[in-house]
């Protein structure tokens, strides 16, 4: 087997990971964002789960933090693992290492995509896209990104070589850091759409994607 390529009978394939663990503080006084209705019938937090399930990603799992309890009750219907995040205040990073941790405890997937809560936009054939890439590349240390008119957007599906950099984050960053120290293996699939740049935390942000 050549250096990096996927041992295909041990491996589950792609698991999603949302986060969900922060305080939306700057929502206020609407309460947390992610159960805010960004159109007639949907729920900011459903619309990565339903992209997610759509693409494929039957495995899928949930990082909260606060307000754990009411946004977990809010989703028991849904079909998905959960993890907490204990430090969810010490930022984003903290909260992909929580969640990664919790997939390894469980699983041995082929790659991990990561995206967060408040993206209105996002549709499953990018997701899916996403994974055709990686498939494409059949490699473990292969990282595809979503971009629009040269920006890098969300989500990011990272293989199973870096599982261990995403389960030691901290901070604020995100992934940032591993997607600097290992742009050479970046794949870029381009969307034609905004949408994976456009997350939501204000409320004029919620009443601008509304109105959109």
């Amino acid at each position: 087997m050549k250096h990096g390529e996927i041992p295909r009978d041990s491996l589950s394939g792609v698991v999603g990971l949302i986060l969900a663990a922060g305080a939306s503080t700057r929502m206020r006084p609407l309460g947390n964002k992610l159960t805010q209705l960004i159109d007639d019938e949907r729920r900011l937090v459903s619309v990565p789960i339903d992209a997610m399930h759509e693409a494929g990603i039957d495995l899928v799992f949930v990082v909260l933090g606060s307000d754990a309890e009411s946004l977990r009750a809010f989703l028991r219907d849904r079909p998905l693992s959960y993890v907490f995040n204990p430090e969810w205040e010490m930022g984003l990073g903290s909260s992909i290492a929580a969640g990664v941790r919790g997939i390894l405890e469980l699983h041995r997937p082929k790659a991990i995509m990561v995206c967060l809560g408040d993206l209105p936009g996002l549709r499953a054939e990018w997701l899916a896209l996403l994974v055709e890439h990686f498939d494409a590349a059949n490699t473990s240390d292969c990282i595809c990104v979503p971009t629009h008119d040269g920006r890098f957007g969300h989500p990011v599906l990272f293989g199973s070589a870096y599982f261990e950099a995403l389960a030691k984050l901290a901070g604020d960053h995100g992934g940032r850091s591993i997607l600097e120290a290992h742009a050479e293996q970046i794949r870029e699939v381009e969307i034609t759409s905004d949408a994976i740049l456009r997350d939501i935390d204000t409320p004029e942000d919620l009443d601008a994607w509304r109105r959109s």
